[in-house]
């Protein structure tokens, strides 16, 4: 057996997957998916290519964050195939390998980093809004069973509870290999409680959930409501509390506002350690903005990331989705993001107000300022005022709006190579003549302040 084999848990692989996908997506295309892990990668078997397909362009997200949990810590190549078995499958050389990025060849421009699973201690930054939560998770996932217990973690969605719950799984399975350790989500629990309803399976179900050392329920909200799995829920967490064993809550909001939840289960709930987890401060969201940038296919600048930072503000989940997006932009355009970037591509994310600063904005401020006409710049005029407000306007609409070289020269009616040239003599001019240097930075301000 490979080290690889050894370093995938294949049952949590499949819980955090059922957790990141809704049942109907999970039965029509993870239900079948098999993981082969080997020295060199993590293969993922589909059923067919359709469903290697989908899997690919539609949930590799979920796949690597479900790949890394179950411990892939080693490696970060992740490959989809298709099972042998299935007419017309593609050889190895061919099958569909996603562009992830490997351990062993990263980036010429970027240093070497050895890569940091998810959901772990280690890759969770900690900062006031989650301090006590990050400690209180620390000490269960060290020494099950001693304090704390049950643990309630709450707040809102997208701060990081399922991170400290899954990372207290990890932990826990790391220090003491011999624990029987189980994470659910409340979904999950309530599925599988009418399923052995259903199916007379009751027993079989009881002992799941309470011959294990420590259970990790997340989402616990959901089992509002629900009187027939919260009763349930209840004789488990005292089953599991009688015996010493650990039990660790994950909910949107404090035990007392779960008003559909009996007073006893509420009770019980509350009767070890609460603690919340609050939005991020301004700090915490450079720090995370910071480490998803570094495991990044492309560094961003700070500026952008500050950005960033200052505009989403409740929702640490909202940061990593607005930086994939920025990373996804420059990745698939090669353009640079630049802050009319961030706007644009994060206004629906984040409120921010979507600027267009177009070339033909940039080219009437450029006439403006030099004294000439948008018709002179545009036109074949050589006189010396045209040409520098021209070549100026060029060098801002590359700056400002990343647009192509080509796509800039069709604005201008010049072709590629004047627009570089343009682009190559004022940035030359700027670095060694200190007036045009100011001269050019007033037109940029007054490009982004109208």
């Amino acid at each position: 057996m490979t080290t690889a084999t050894q370093s995938i848990d294949r049952a949590l692989f499949r819980e955090v997957l059922t957790a990141r996908t809704s049942p109907a997506d999970w039965s029509r295309w993870f239900k079948d998916l098999r993981i082969r892990p080997t020295p060199s990668e993590i293969l993922l078997v589909a059923p067919s290519q359709f469903v290697a397909n989908q899997v690919v362009s539609r949930f590799l997200a979920e796949v690597e964050s479900a790949v890394r949990t179950a411990g892939a810590a080693s490696r970060s190549d992740i490959r989809v195939t298709v099972n042998p078995n299935h007419p017309g499958h593609p050889s190895p050389d061919t099958a569909h390998r996603p562009r992830t990025r490997s351990v062993e060849s990263p980036p010429p421009t970027r240093p070497p980093r050895h890569p940091s699973t998810h959901h772990r201690f280690d890759n969770f930054e900690v900062g006031p809004s989650n301090l006590l939560a990050h400690a209180a998770s620390a000490s269960v996932a060290e020494n099950p069973g001693e304090s704390y217990n049950p643990l309630f973690i709450y707040g809102a969605s997208g701060l990081g509870k399922t991170h400290l719950l899954l990372a207290i799984v990890h932990r826990a399975r790391e220090r003491r290999p011999d624990l029987t350790v189980r994470y659910c989500t409340s979904e999950k629990f309530v599925q599988e409680f009418i399923r052995s309803v259903s199916k007379r399976r009751m027993e079989r179900f009881r002992s799941r959930y309470r011959q294990v050392d420590l259970l990790v329920v997340d989402d616990f909200q959901f089992l509002q409501g629900k009187a027939q799995t919260l009763e349930e829920f209840f004789w488990t967490l005292d089953s599991l509390q009688q015996k010493g064993n650990h039990v660790v809550i994950g909910c949107d909001r404090s035990p007392r506002d779960l008003e559909a939840v009996a007073d006893r289960t509420r009770s019980r709930v509350s009767a070890g350690l609460i603690t919340e987890i609050t939005a991020p401060t301004e700090d915490t969201r450079m720090a995370i903005l910071q480490a998803l940038n570094d495991r990044g296919p492309i560094i961003l600048t700070d500026d952008v990331l500050q950005m960033v930072a200052d505009h989403i503000t409740n929702n640490i989940r909202d940061l990593a989705s607005a930086l994939r997006q920025l990373h996804a932009y420059a990745n698939l355009t090669n353009l640079p993001v630049t802050p009319d970037t961030v706007a644009q591509q994060l206004a629906p994310l984040s409120g921010l107000r979507s600027v267009q600063r177009t070339p033909e904005k940039i080219i009437a401020i450029c006439a403006e300022v030099f004294e000439t006409s948008v018709e002179e710049i545009l036109n074949y005029n050589r006189r010396p005022i045209p040409s520098a407000a021209r070549q100026v306007a060029m060098y801002l609409t590359r700056q400002i709006t990343g647009l192509p070289f080509a796509r800039i020269g069709v604005v201008f009616h010049r072709g590629h190579s004047t627009v570089l040239s343009a682009h190559r003599r004022v940035t030359s001019q700027i670095s060694r003549d200190r007036g045009f240097a100011d001269r050019v930075n007033t037109i940029y301000e007054r490009i982004h302040s109208s």
